[in-house]
């Protein structure tokens, strides 16, 4: 198993990173969102530590199925600059991310923290800090993995889902939804294998079929199945989905009420 690391990348994004999509610029009354979730990933904030001249923000970047966080899984591409409530502008310094631990909770393989440094220390604690960032799940460029059983019949690994699985002897047949933005363009397909001993074995025939309810695909093997199998769908002709998300993070912790 990968060792856990995960891509971290600055972008000149300023305060015109600003509200996502349906929200004013405006920075005042931001509401709190200290939990974002893509994917099989959740991304929590843990808190806020001021130093002599920075701030240390800290989040927890977690597999929600429990899987290890592997090496690459996830790029994380933070602002160069991220603002408060009260329209005052923070320089980021660093990121950093921990295997270990953070803030002294102790991290699983299926966990990584991560912390961004940023600069000066604020006038106003009370504040609240908007935090723009995109993440791509690099996780996905080889394809998406689904583990089918005997009596499966649907799994969702990342943006893309497989329903109405029917597996029998050496065929499986299933109606795929993906979530992808470019999943209807043209051009965009699917390449369907079967892994075995470490191997990736191709189907013998392959037929796609598009319905009212989806794109069903039927794939023939010359090997009959011993549960559970291990398939790969791999898009192609389209880039790996970019996700943005914004959080707004309390500088000091809240009361609640």
């Amino acid at each position: 198993m990968r060792k856990a690391i995960i891509g971290i990348i600055l972008f000149a994004a300023g305060c015109s990173a600003g509200a996502p999509p349906g929200q004013t610029e405006s920075s005042a009354g931001m509401p709190l969102i200290e939990t974002v979730e893509q994917s099989d990933l959740t991304i929590t904030h843990l808190g806020t530590e001021l130093q002599e001249d920075t701030m240390l923000i800290h989040f927890l970047a977690e597999n929600n199925q429990g899987h290890t966080v592997a090496s690459d899984d996830y790029q994380f591409q933070w602002p160069s600059y991220i603002r408060d409530s009260e329209d005052v502008t923070y320089e980021v310094k660093d990121t950093s991310f921990s295997h270990s631990s953070i803030m002294g909770q102790d991290l699983g393989a299926d966990a990584i923290g991560m912390t961004i440094e940023a600069g000066p220390l604020p006038a106003d604690k009370k504040a609240r800090l908007e935090i723009p960032f995109y993440m791509i799940p690099s996780v996905y460029d080889s394809g998406y993995t689904f583990e089918v059983a005997d009596d499966t019949s649907q799994l969702r690994t990342g943006d893309i889902a497989l329903r109405q699985i029917e597996a029998a002897q050496a065929s499986i047949s299933f109606t795929i939804d993906d979530d992808h933005p470019d999943a209807d363009s043209a051009g965009t397909g699917y390449v369907f294998t079967r892994m075995l001993d470490g191997e990736t074995i191709y189907p013998i025939f392959r037929s796609v079929e598009q319905r009212p309810e989806g794109t069903h695909i039927t794939a023939d093997f010359s090997m009959p199945f011993t549960y559970p199998e291990t398939f790969v769908v791999e898009r192609t002709a389209a880039d790996l989905p970019e996700w943005r998300f914004s959080m707004v993070v309390p500088i000091e912790e809240e009361d609640e009420g």
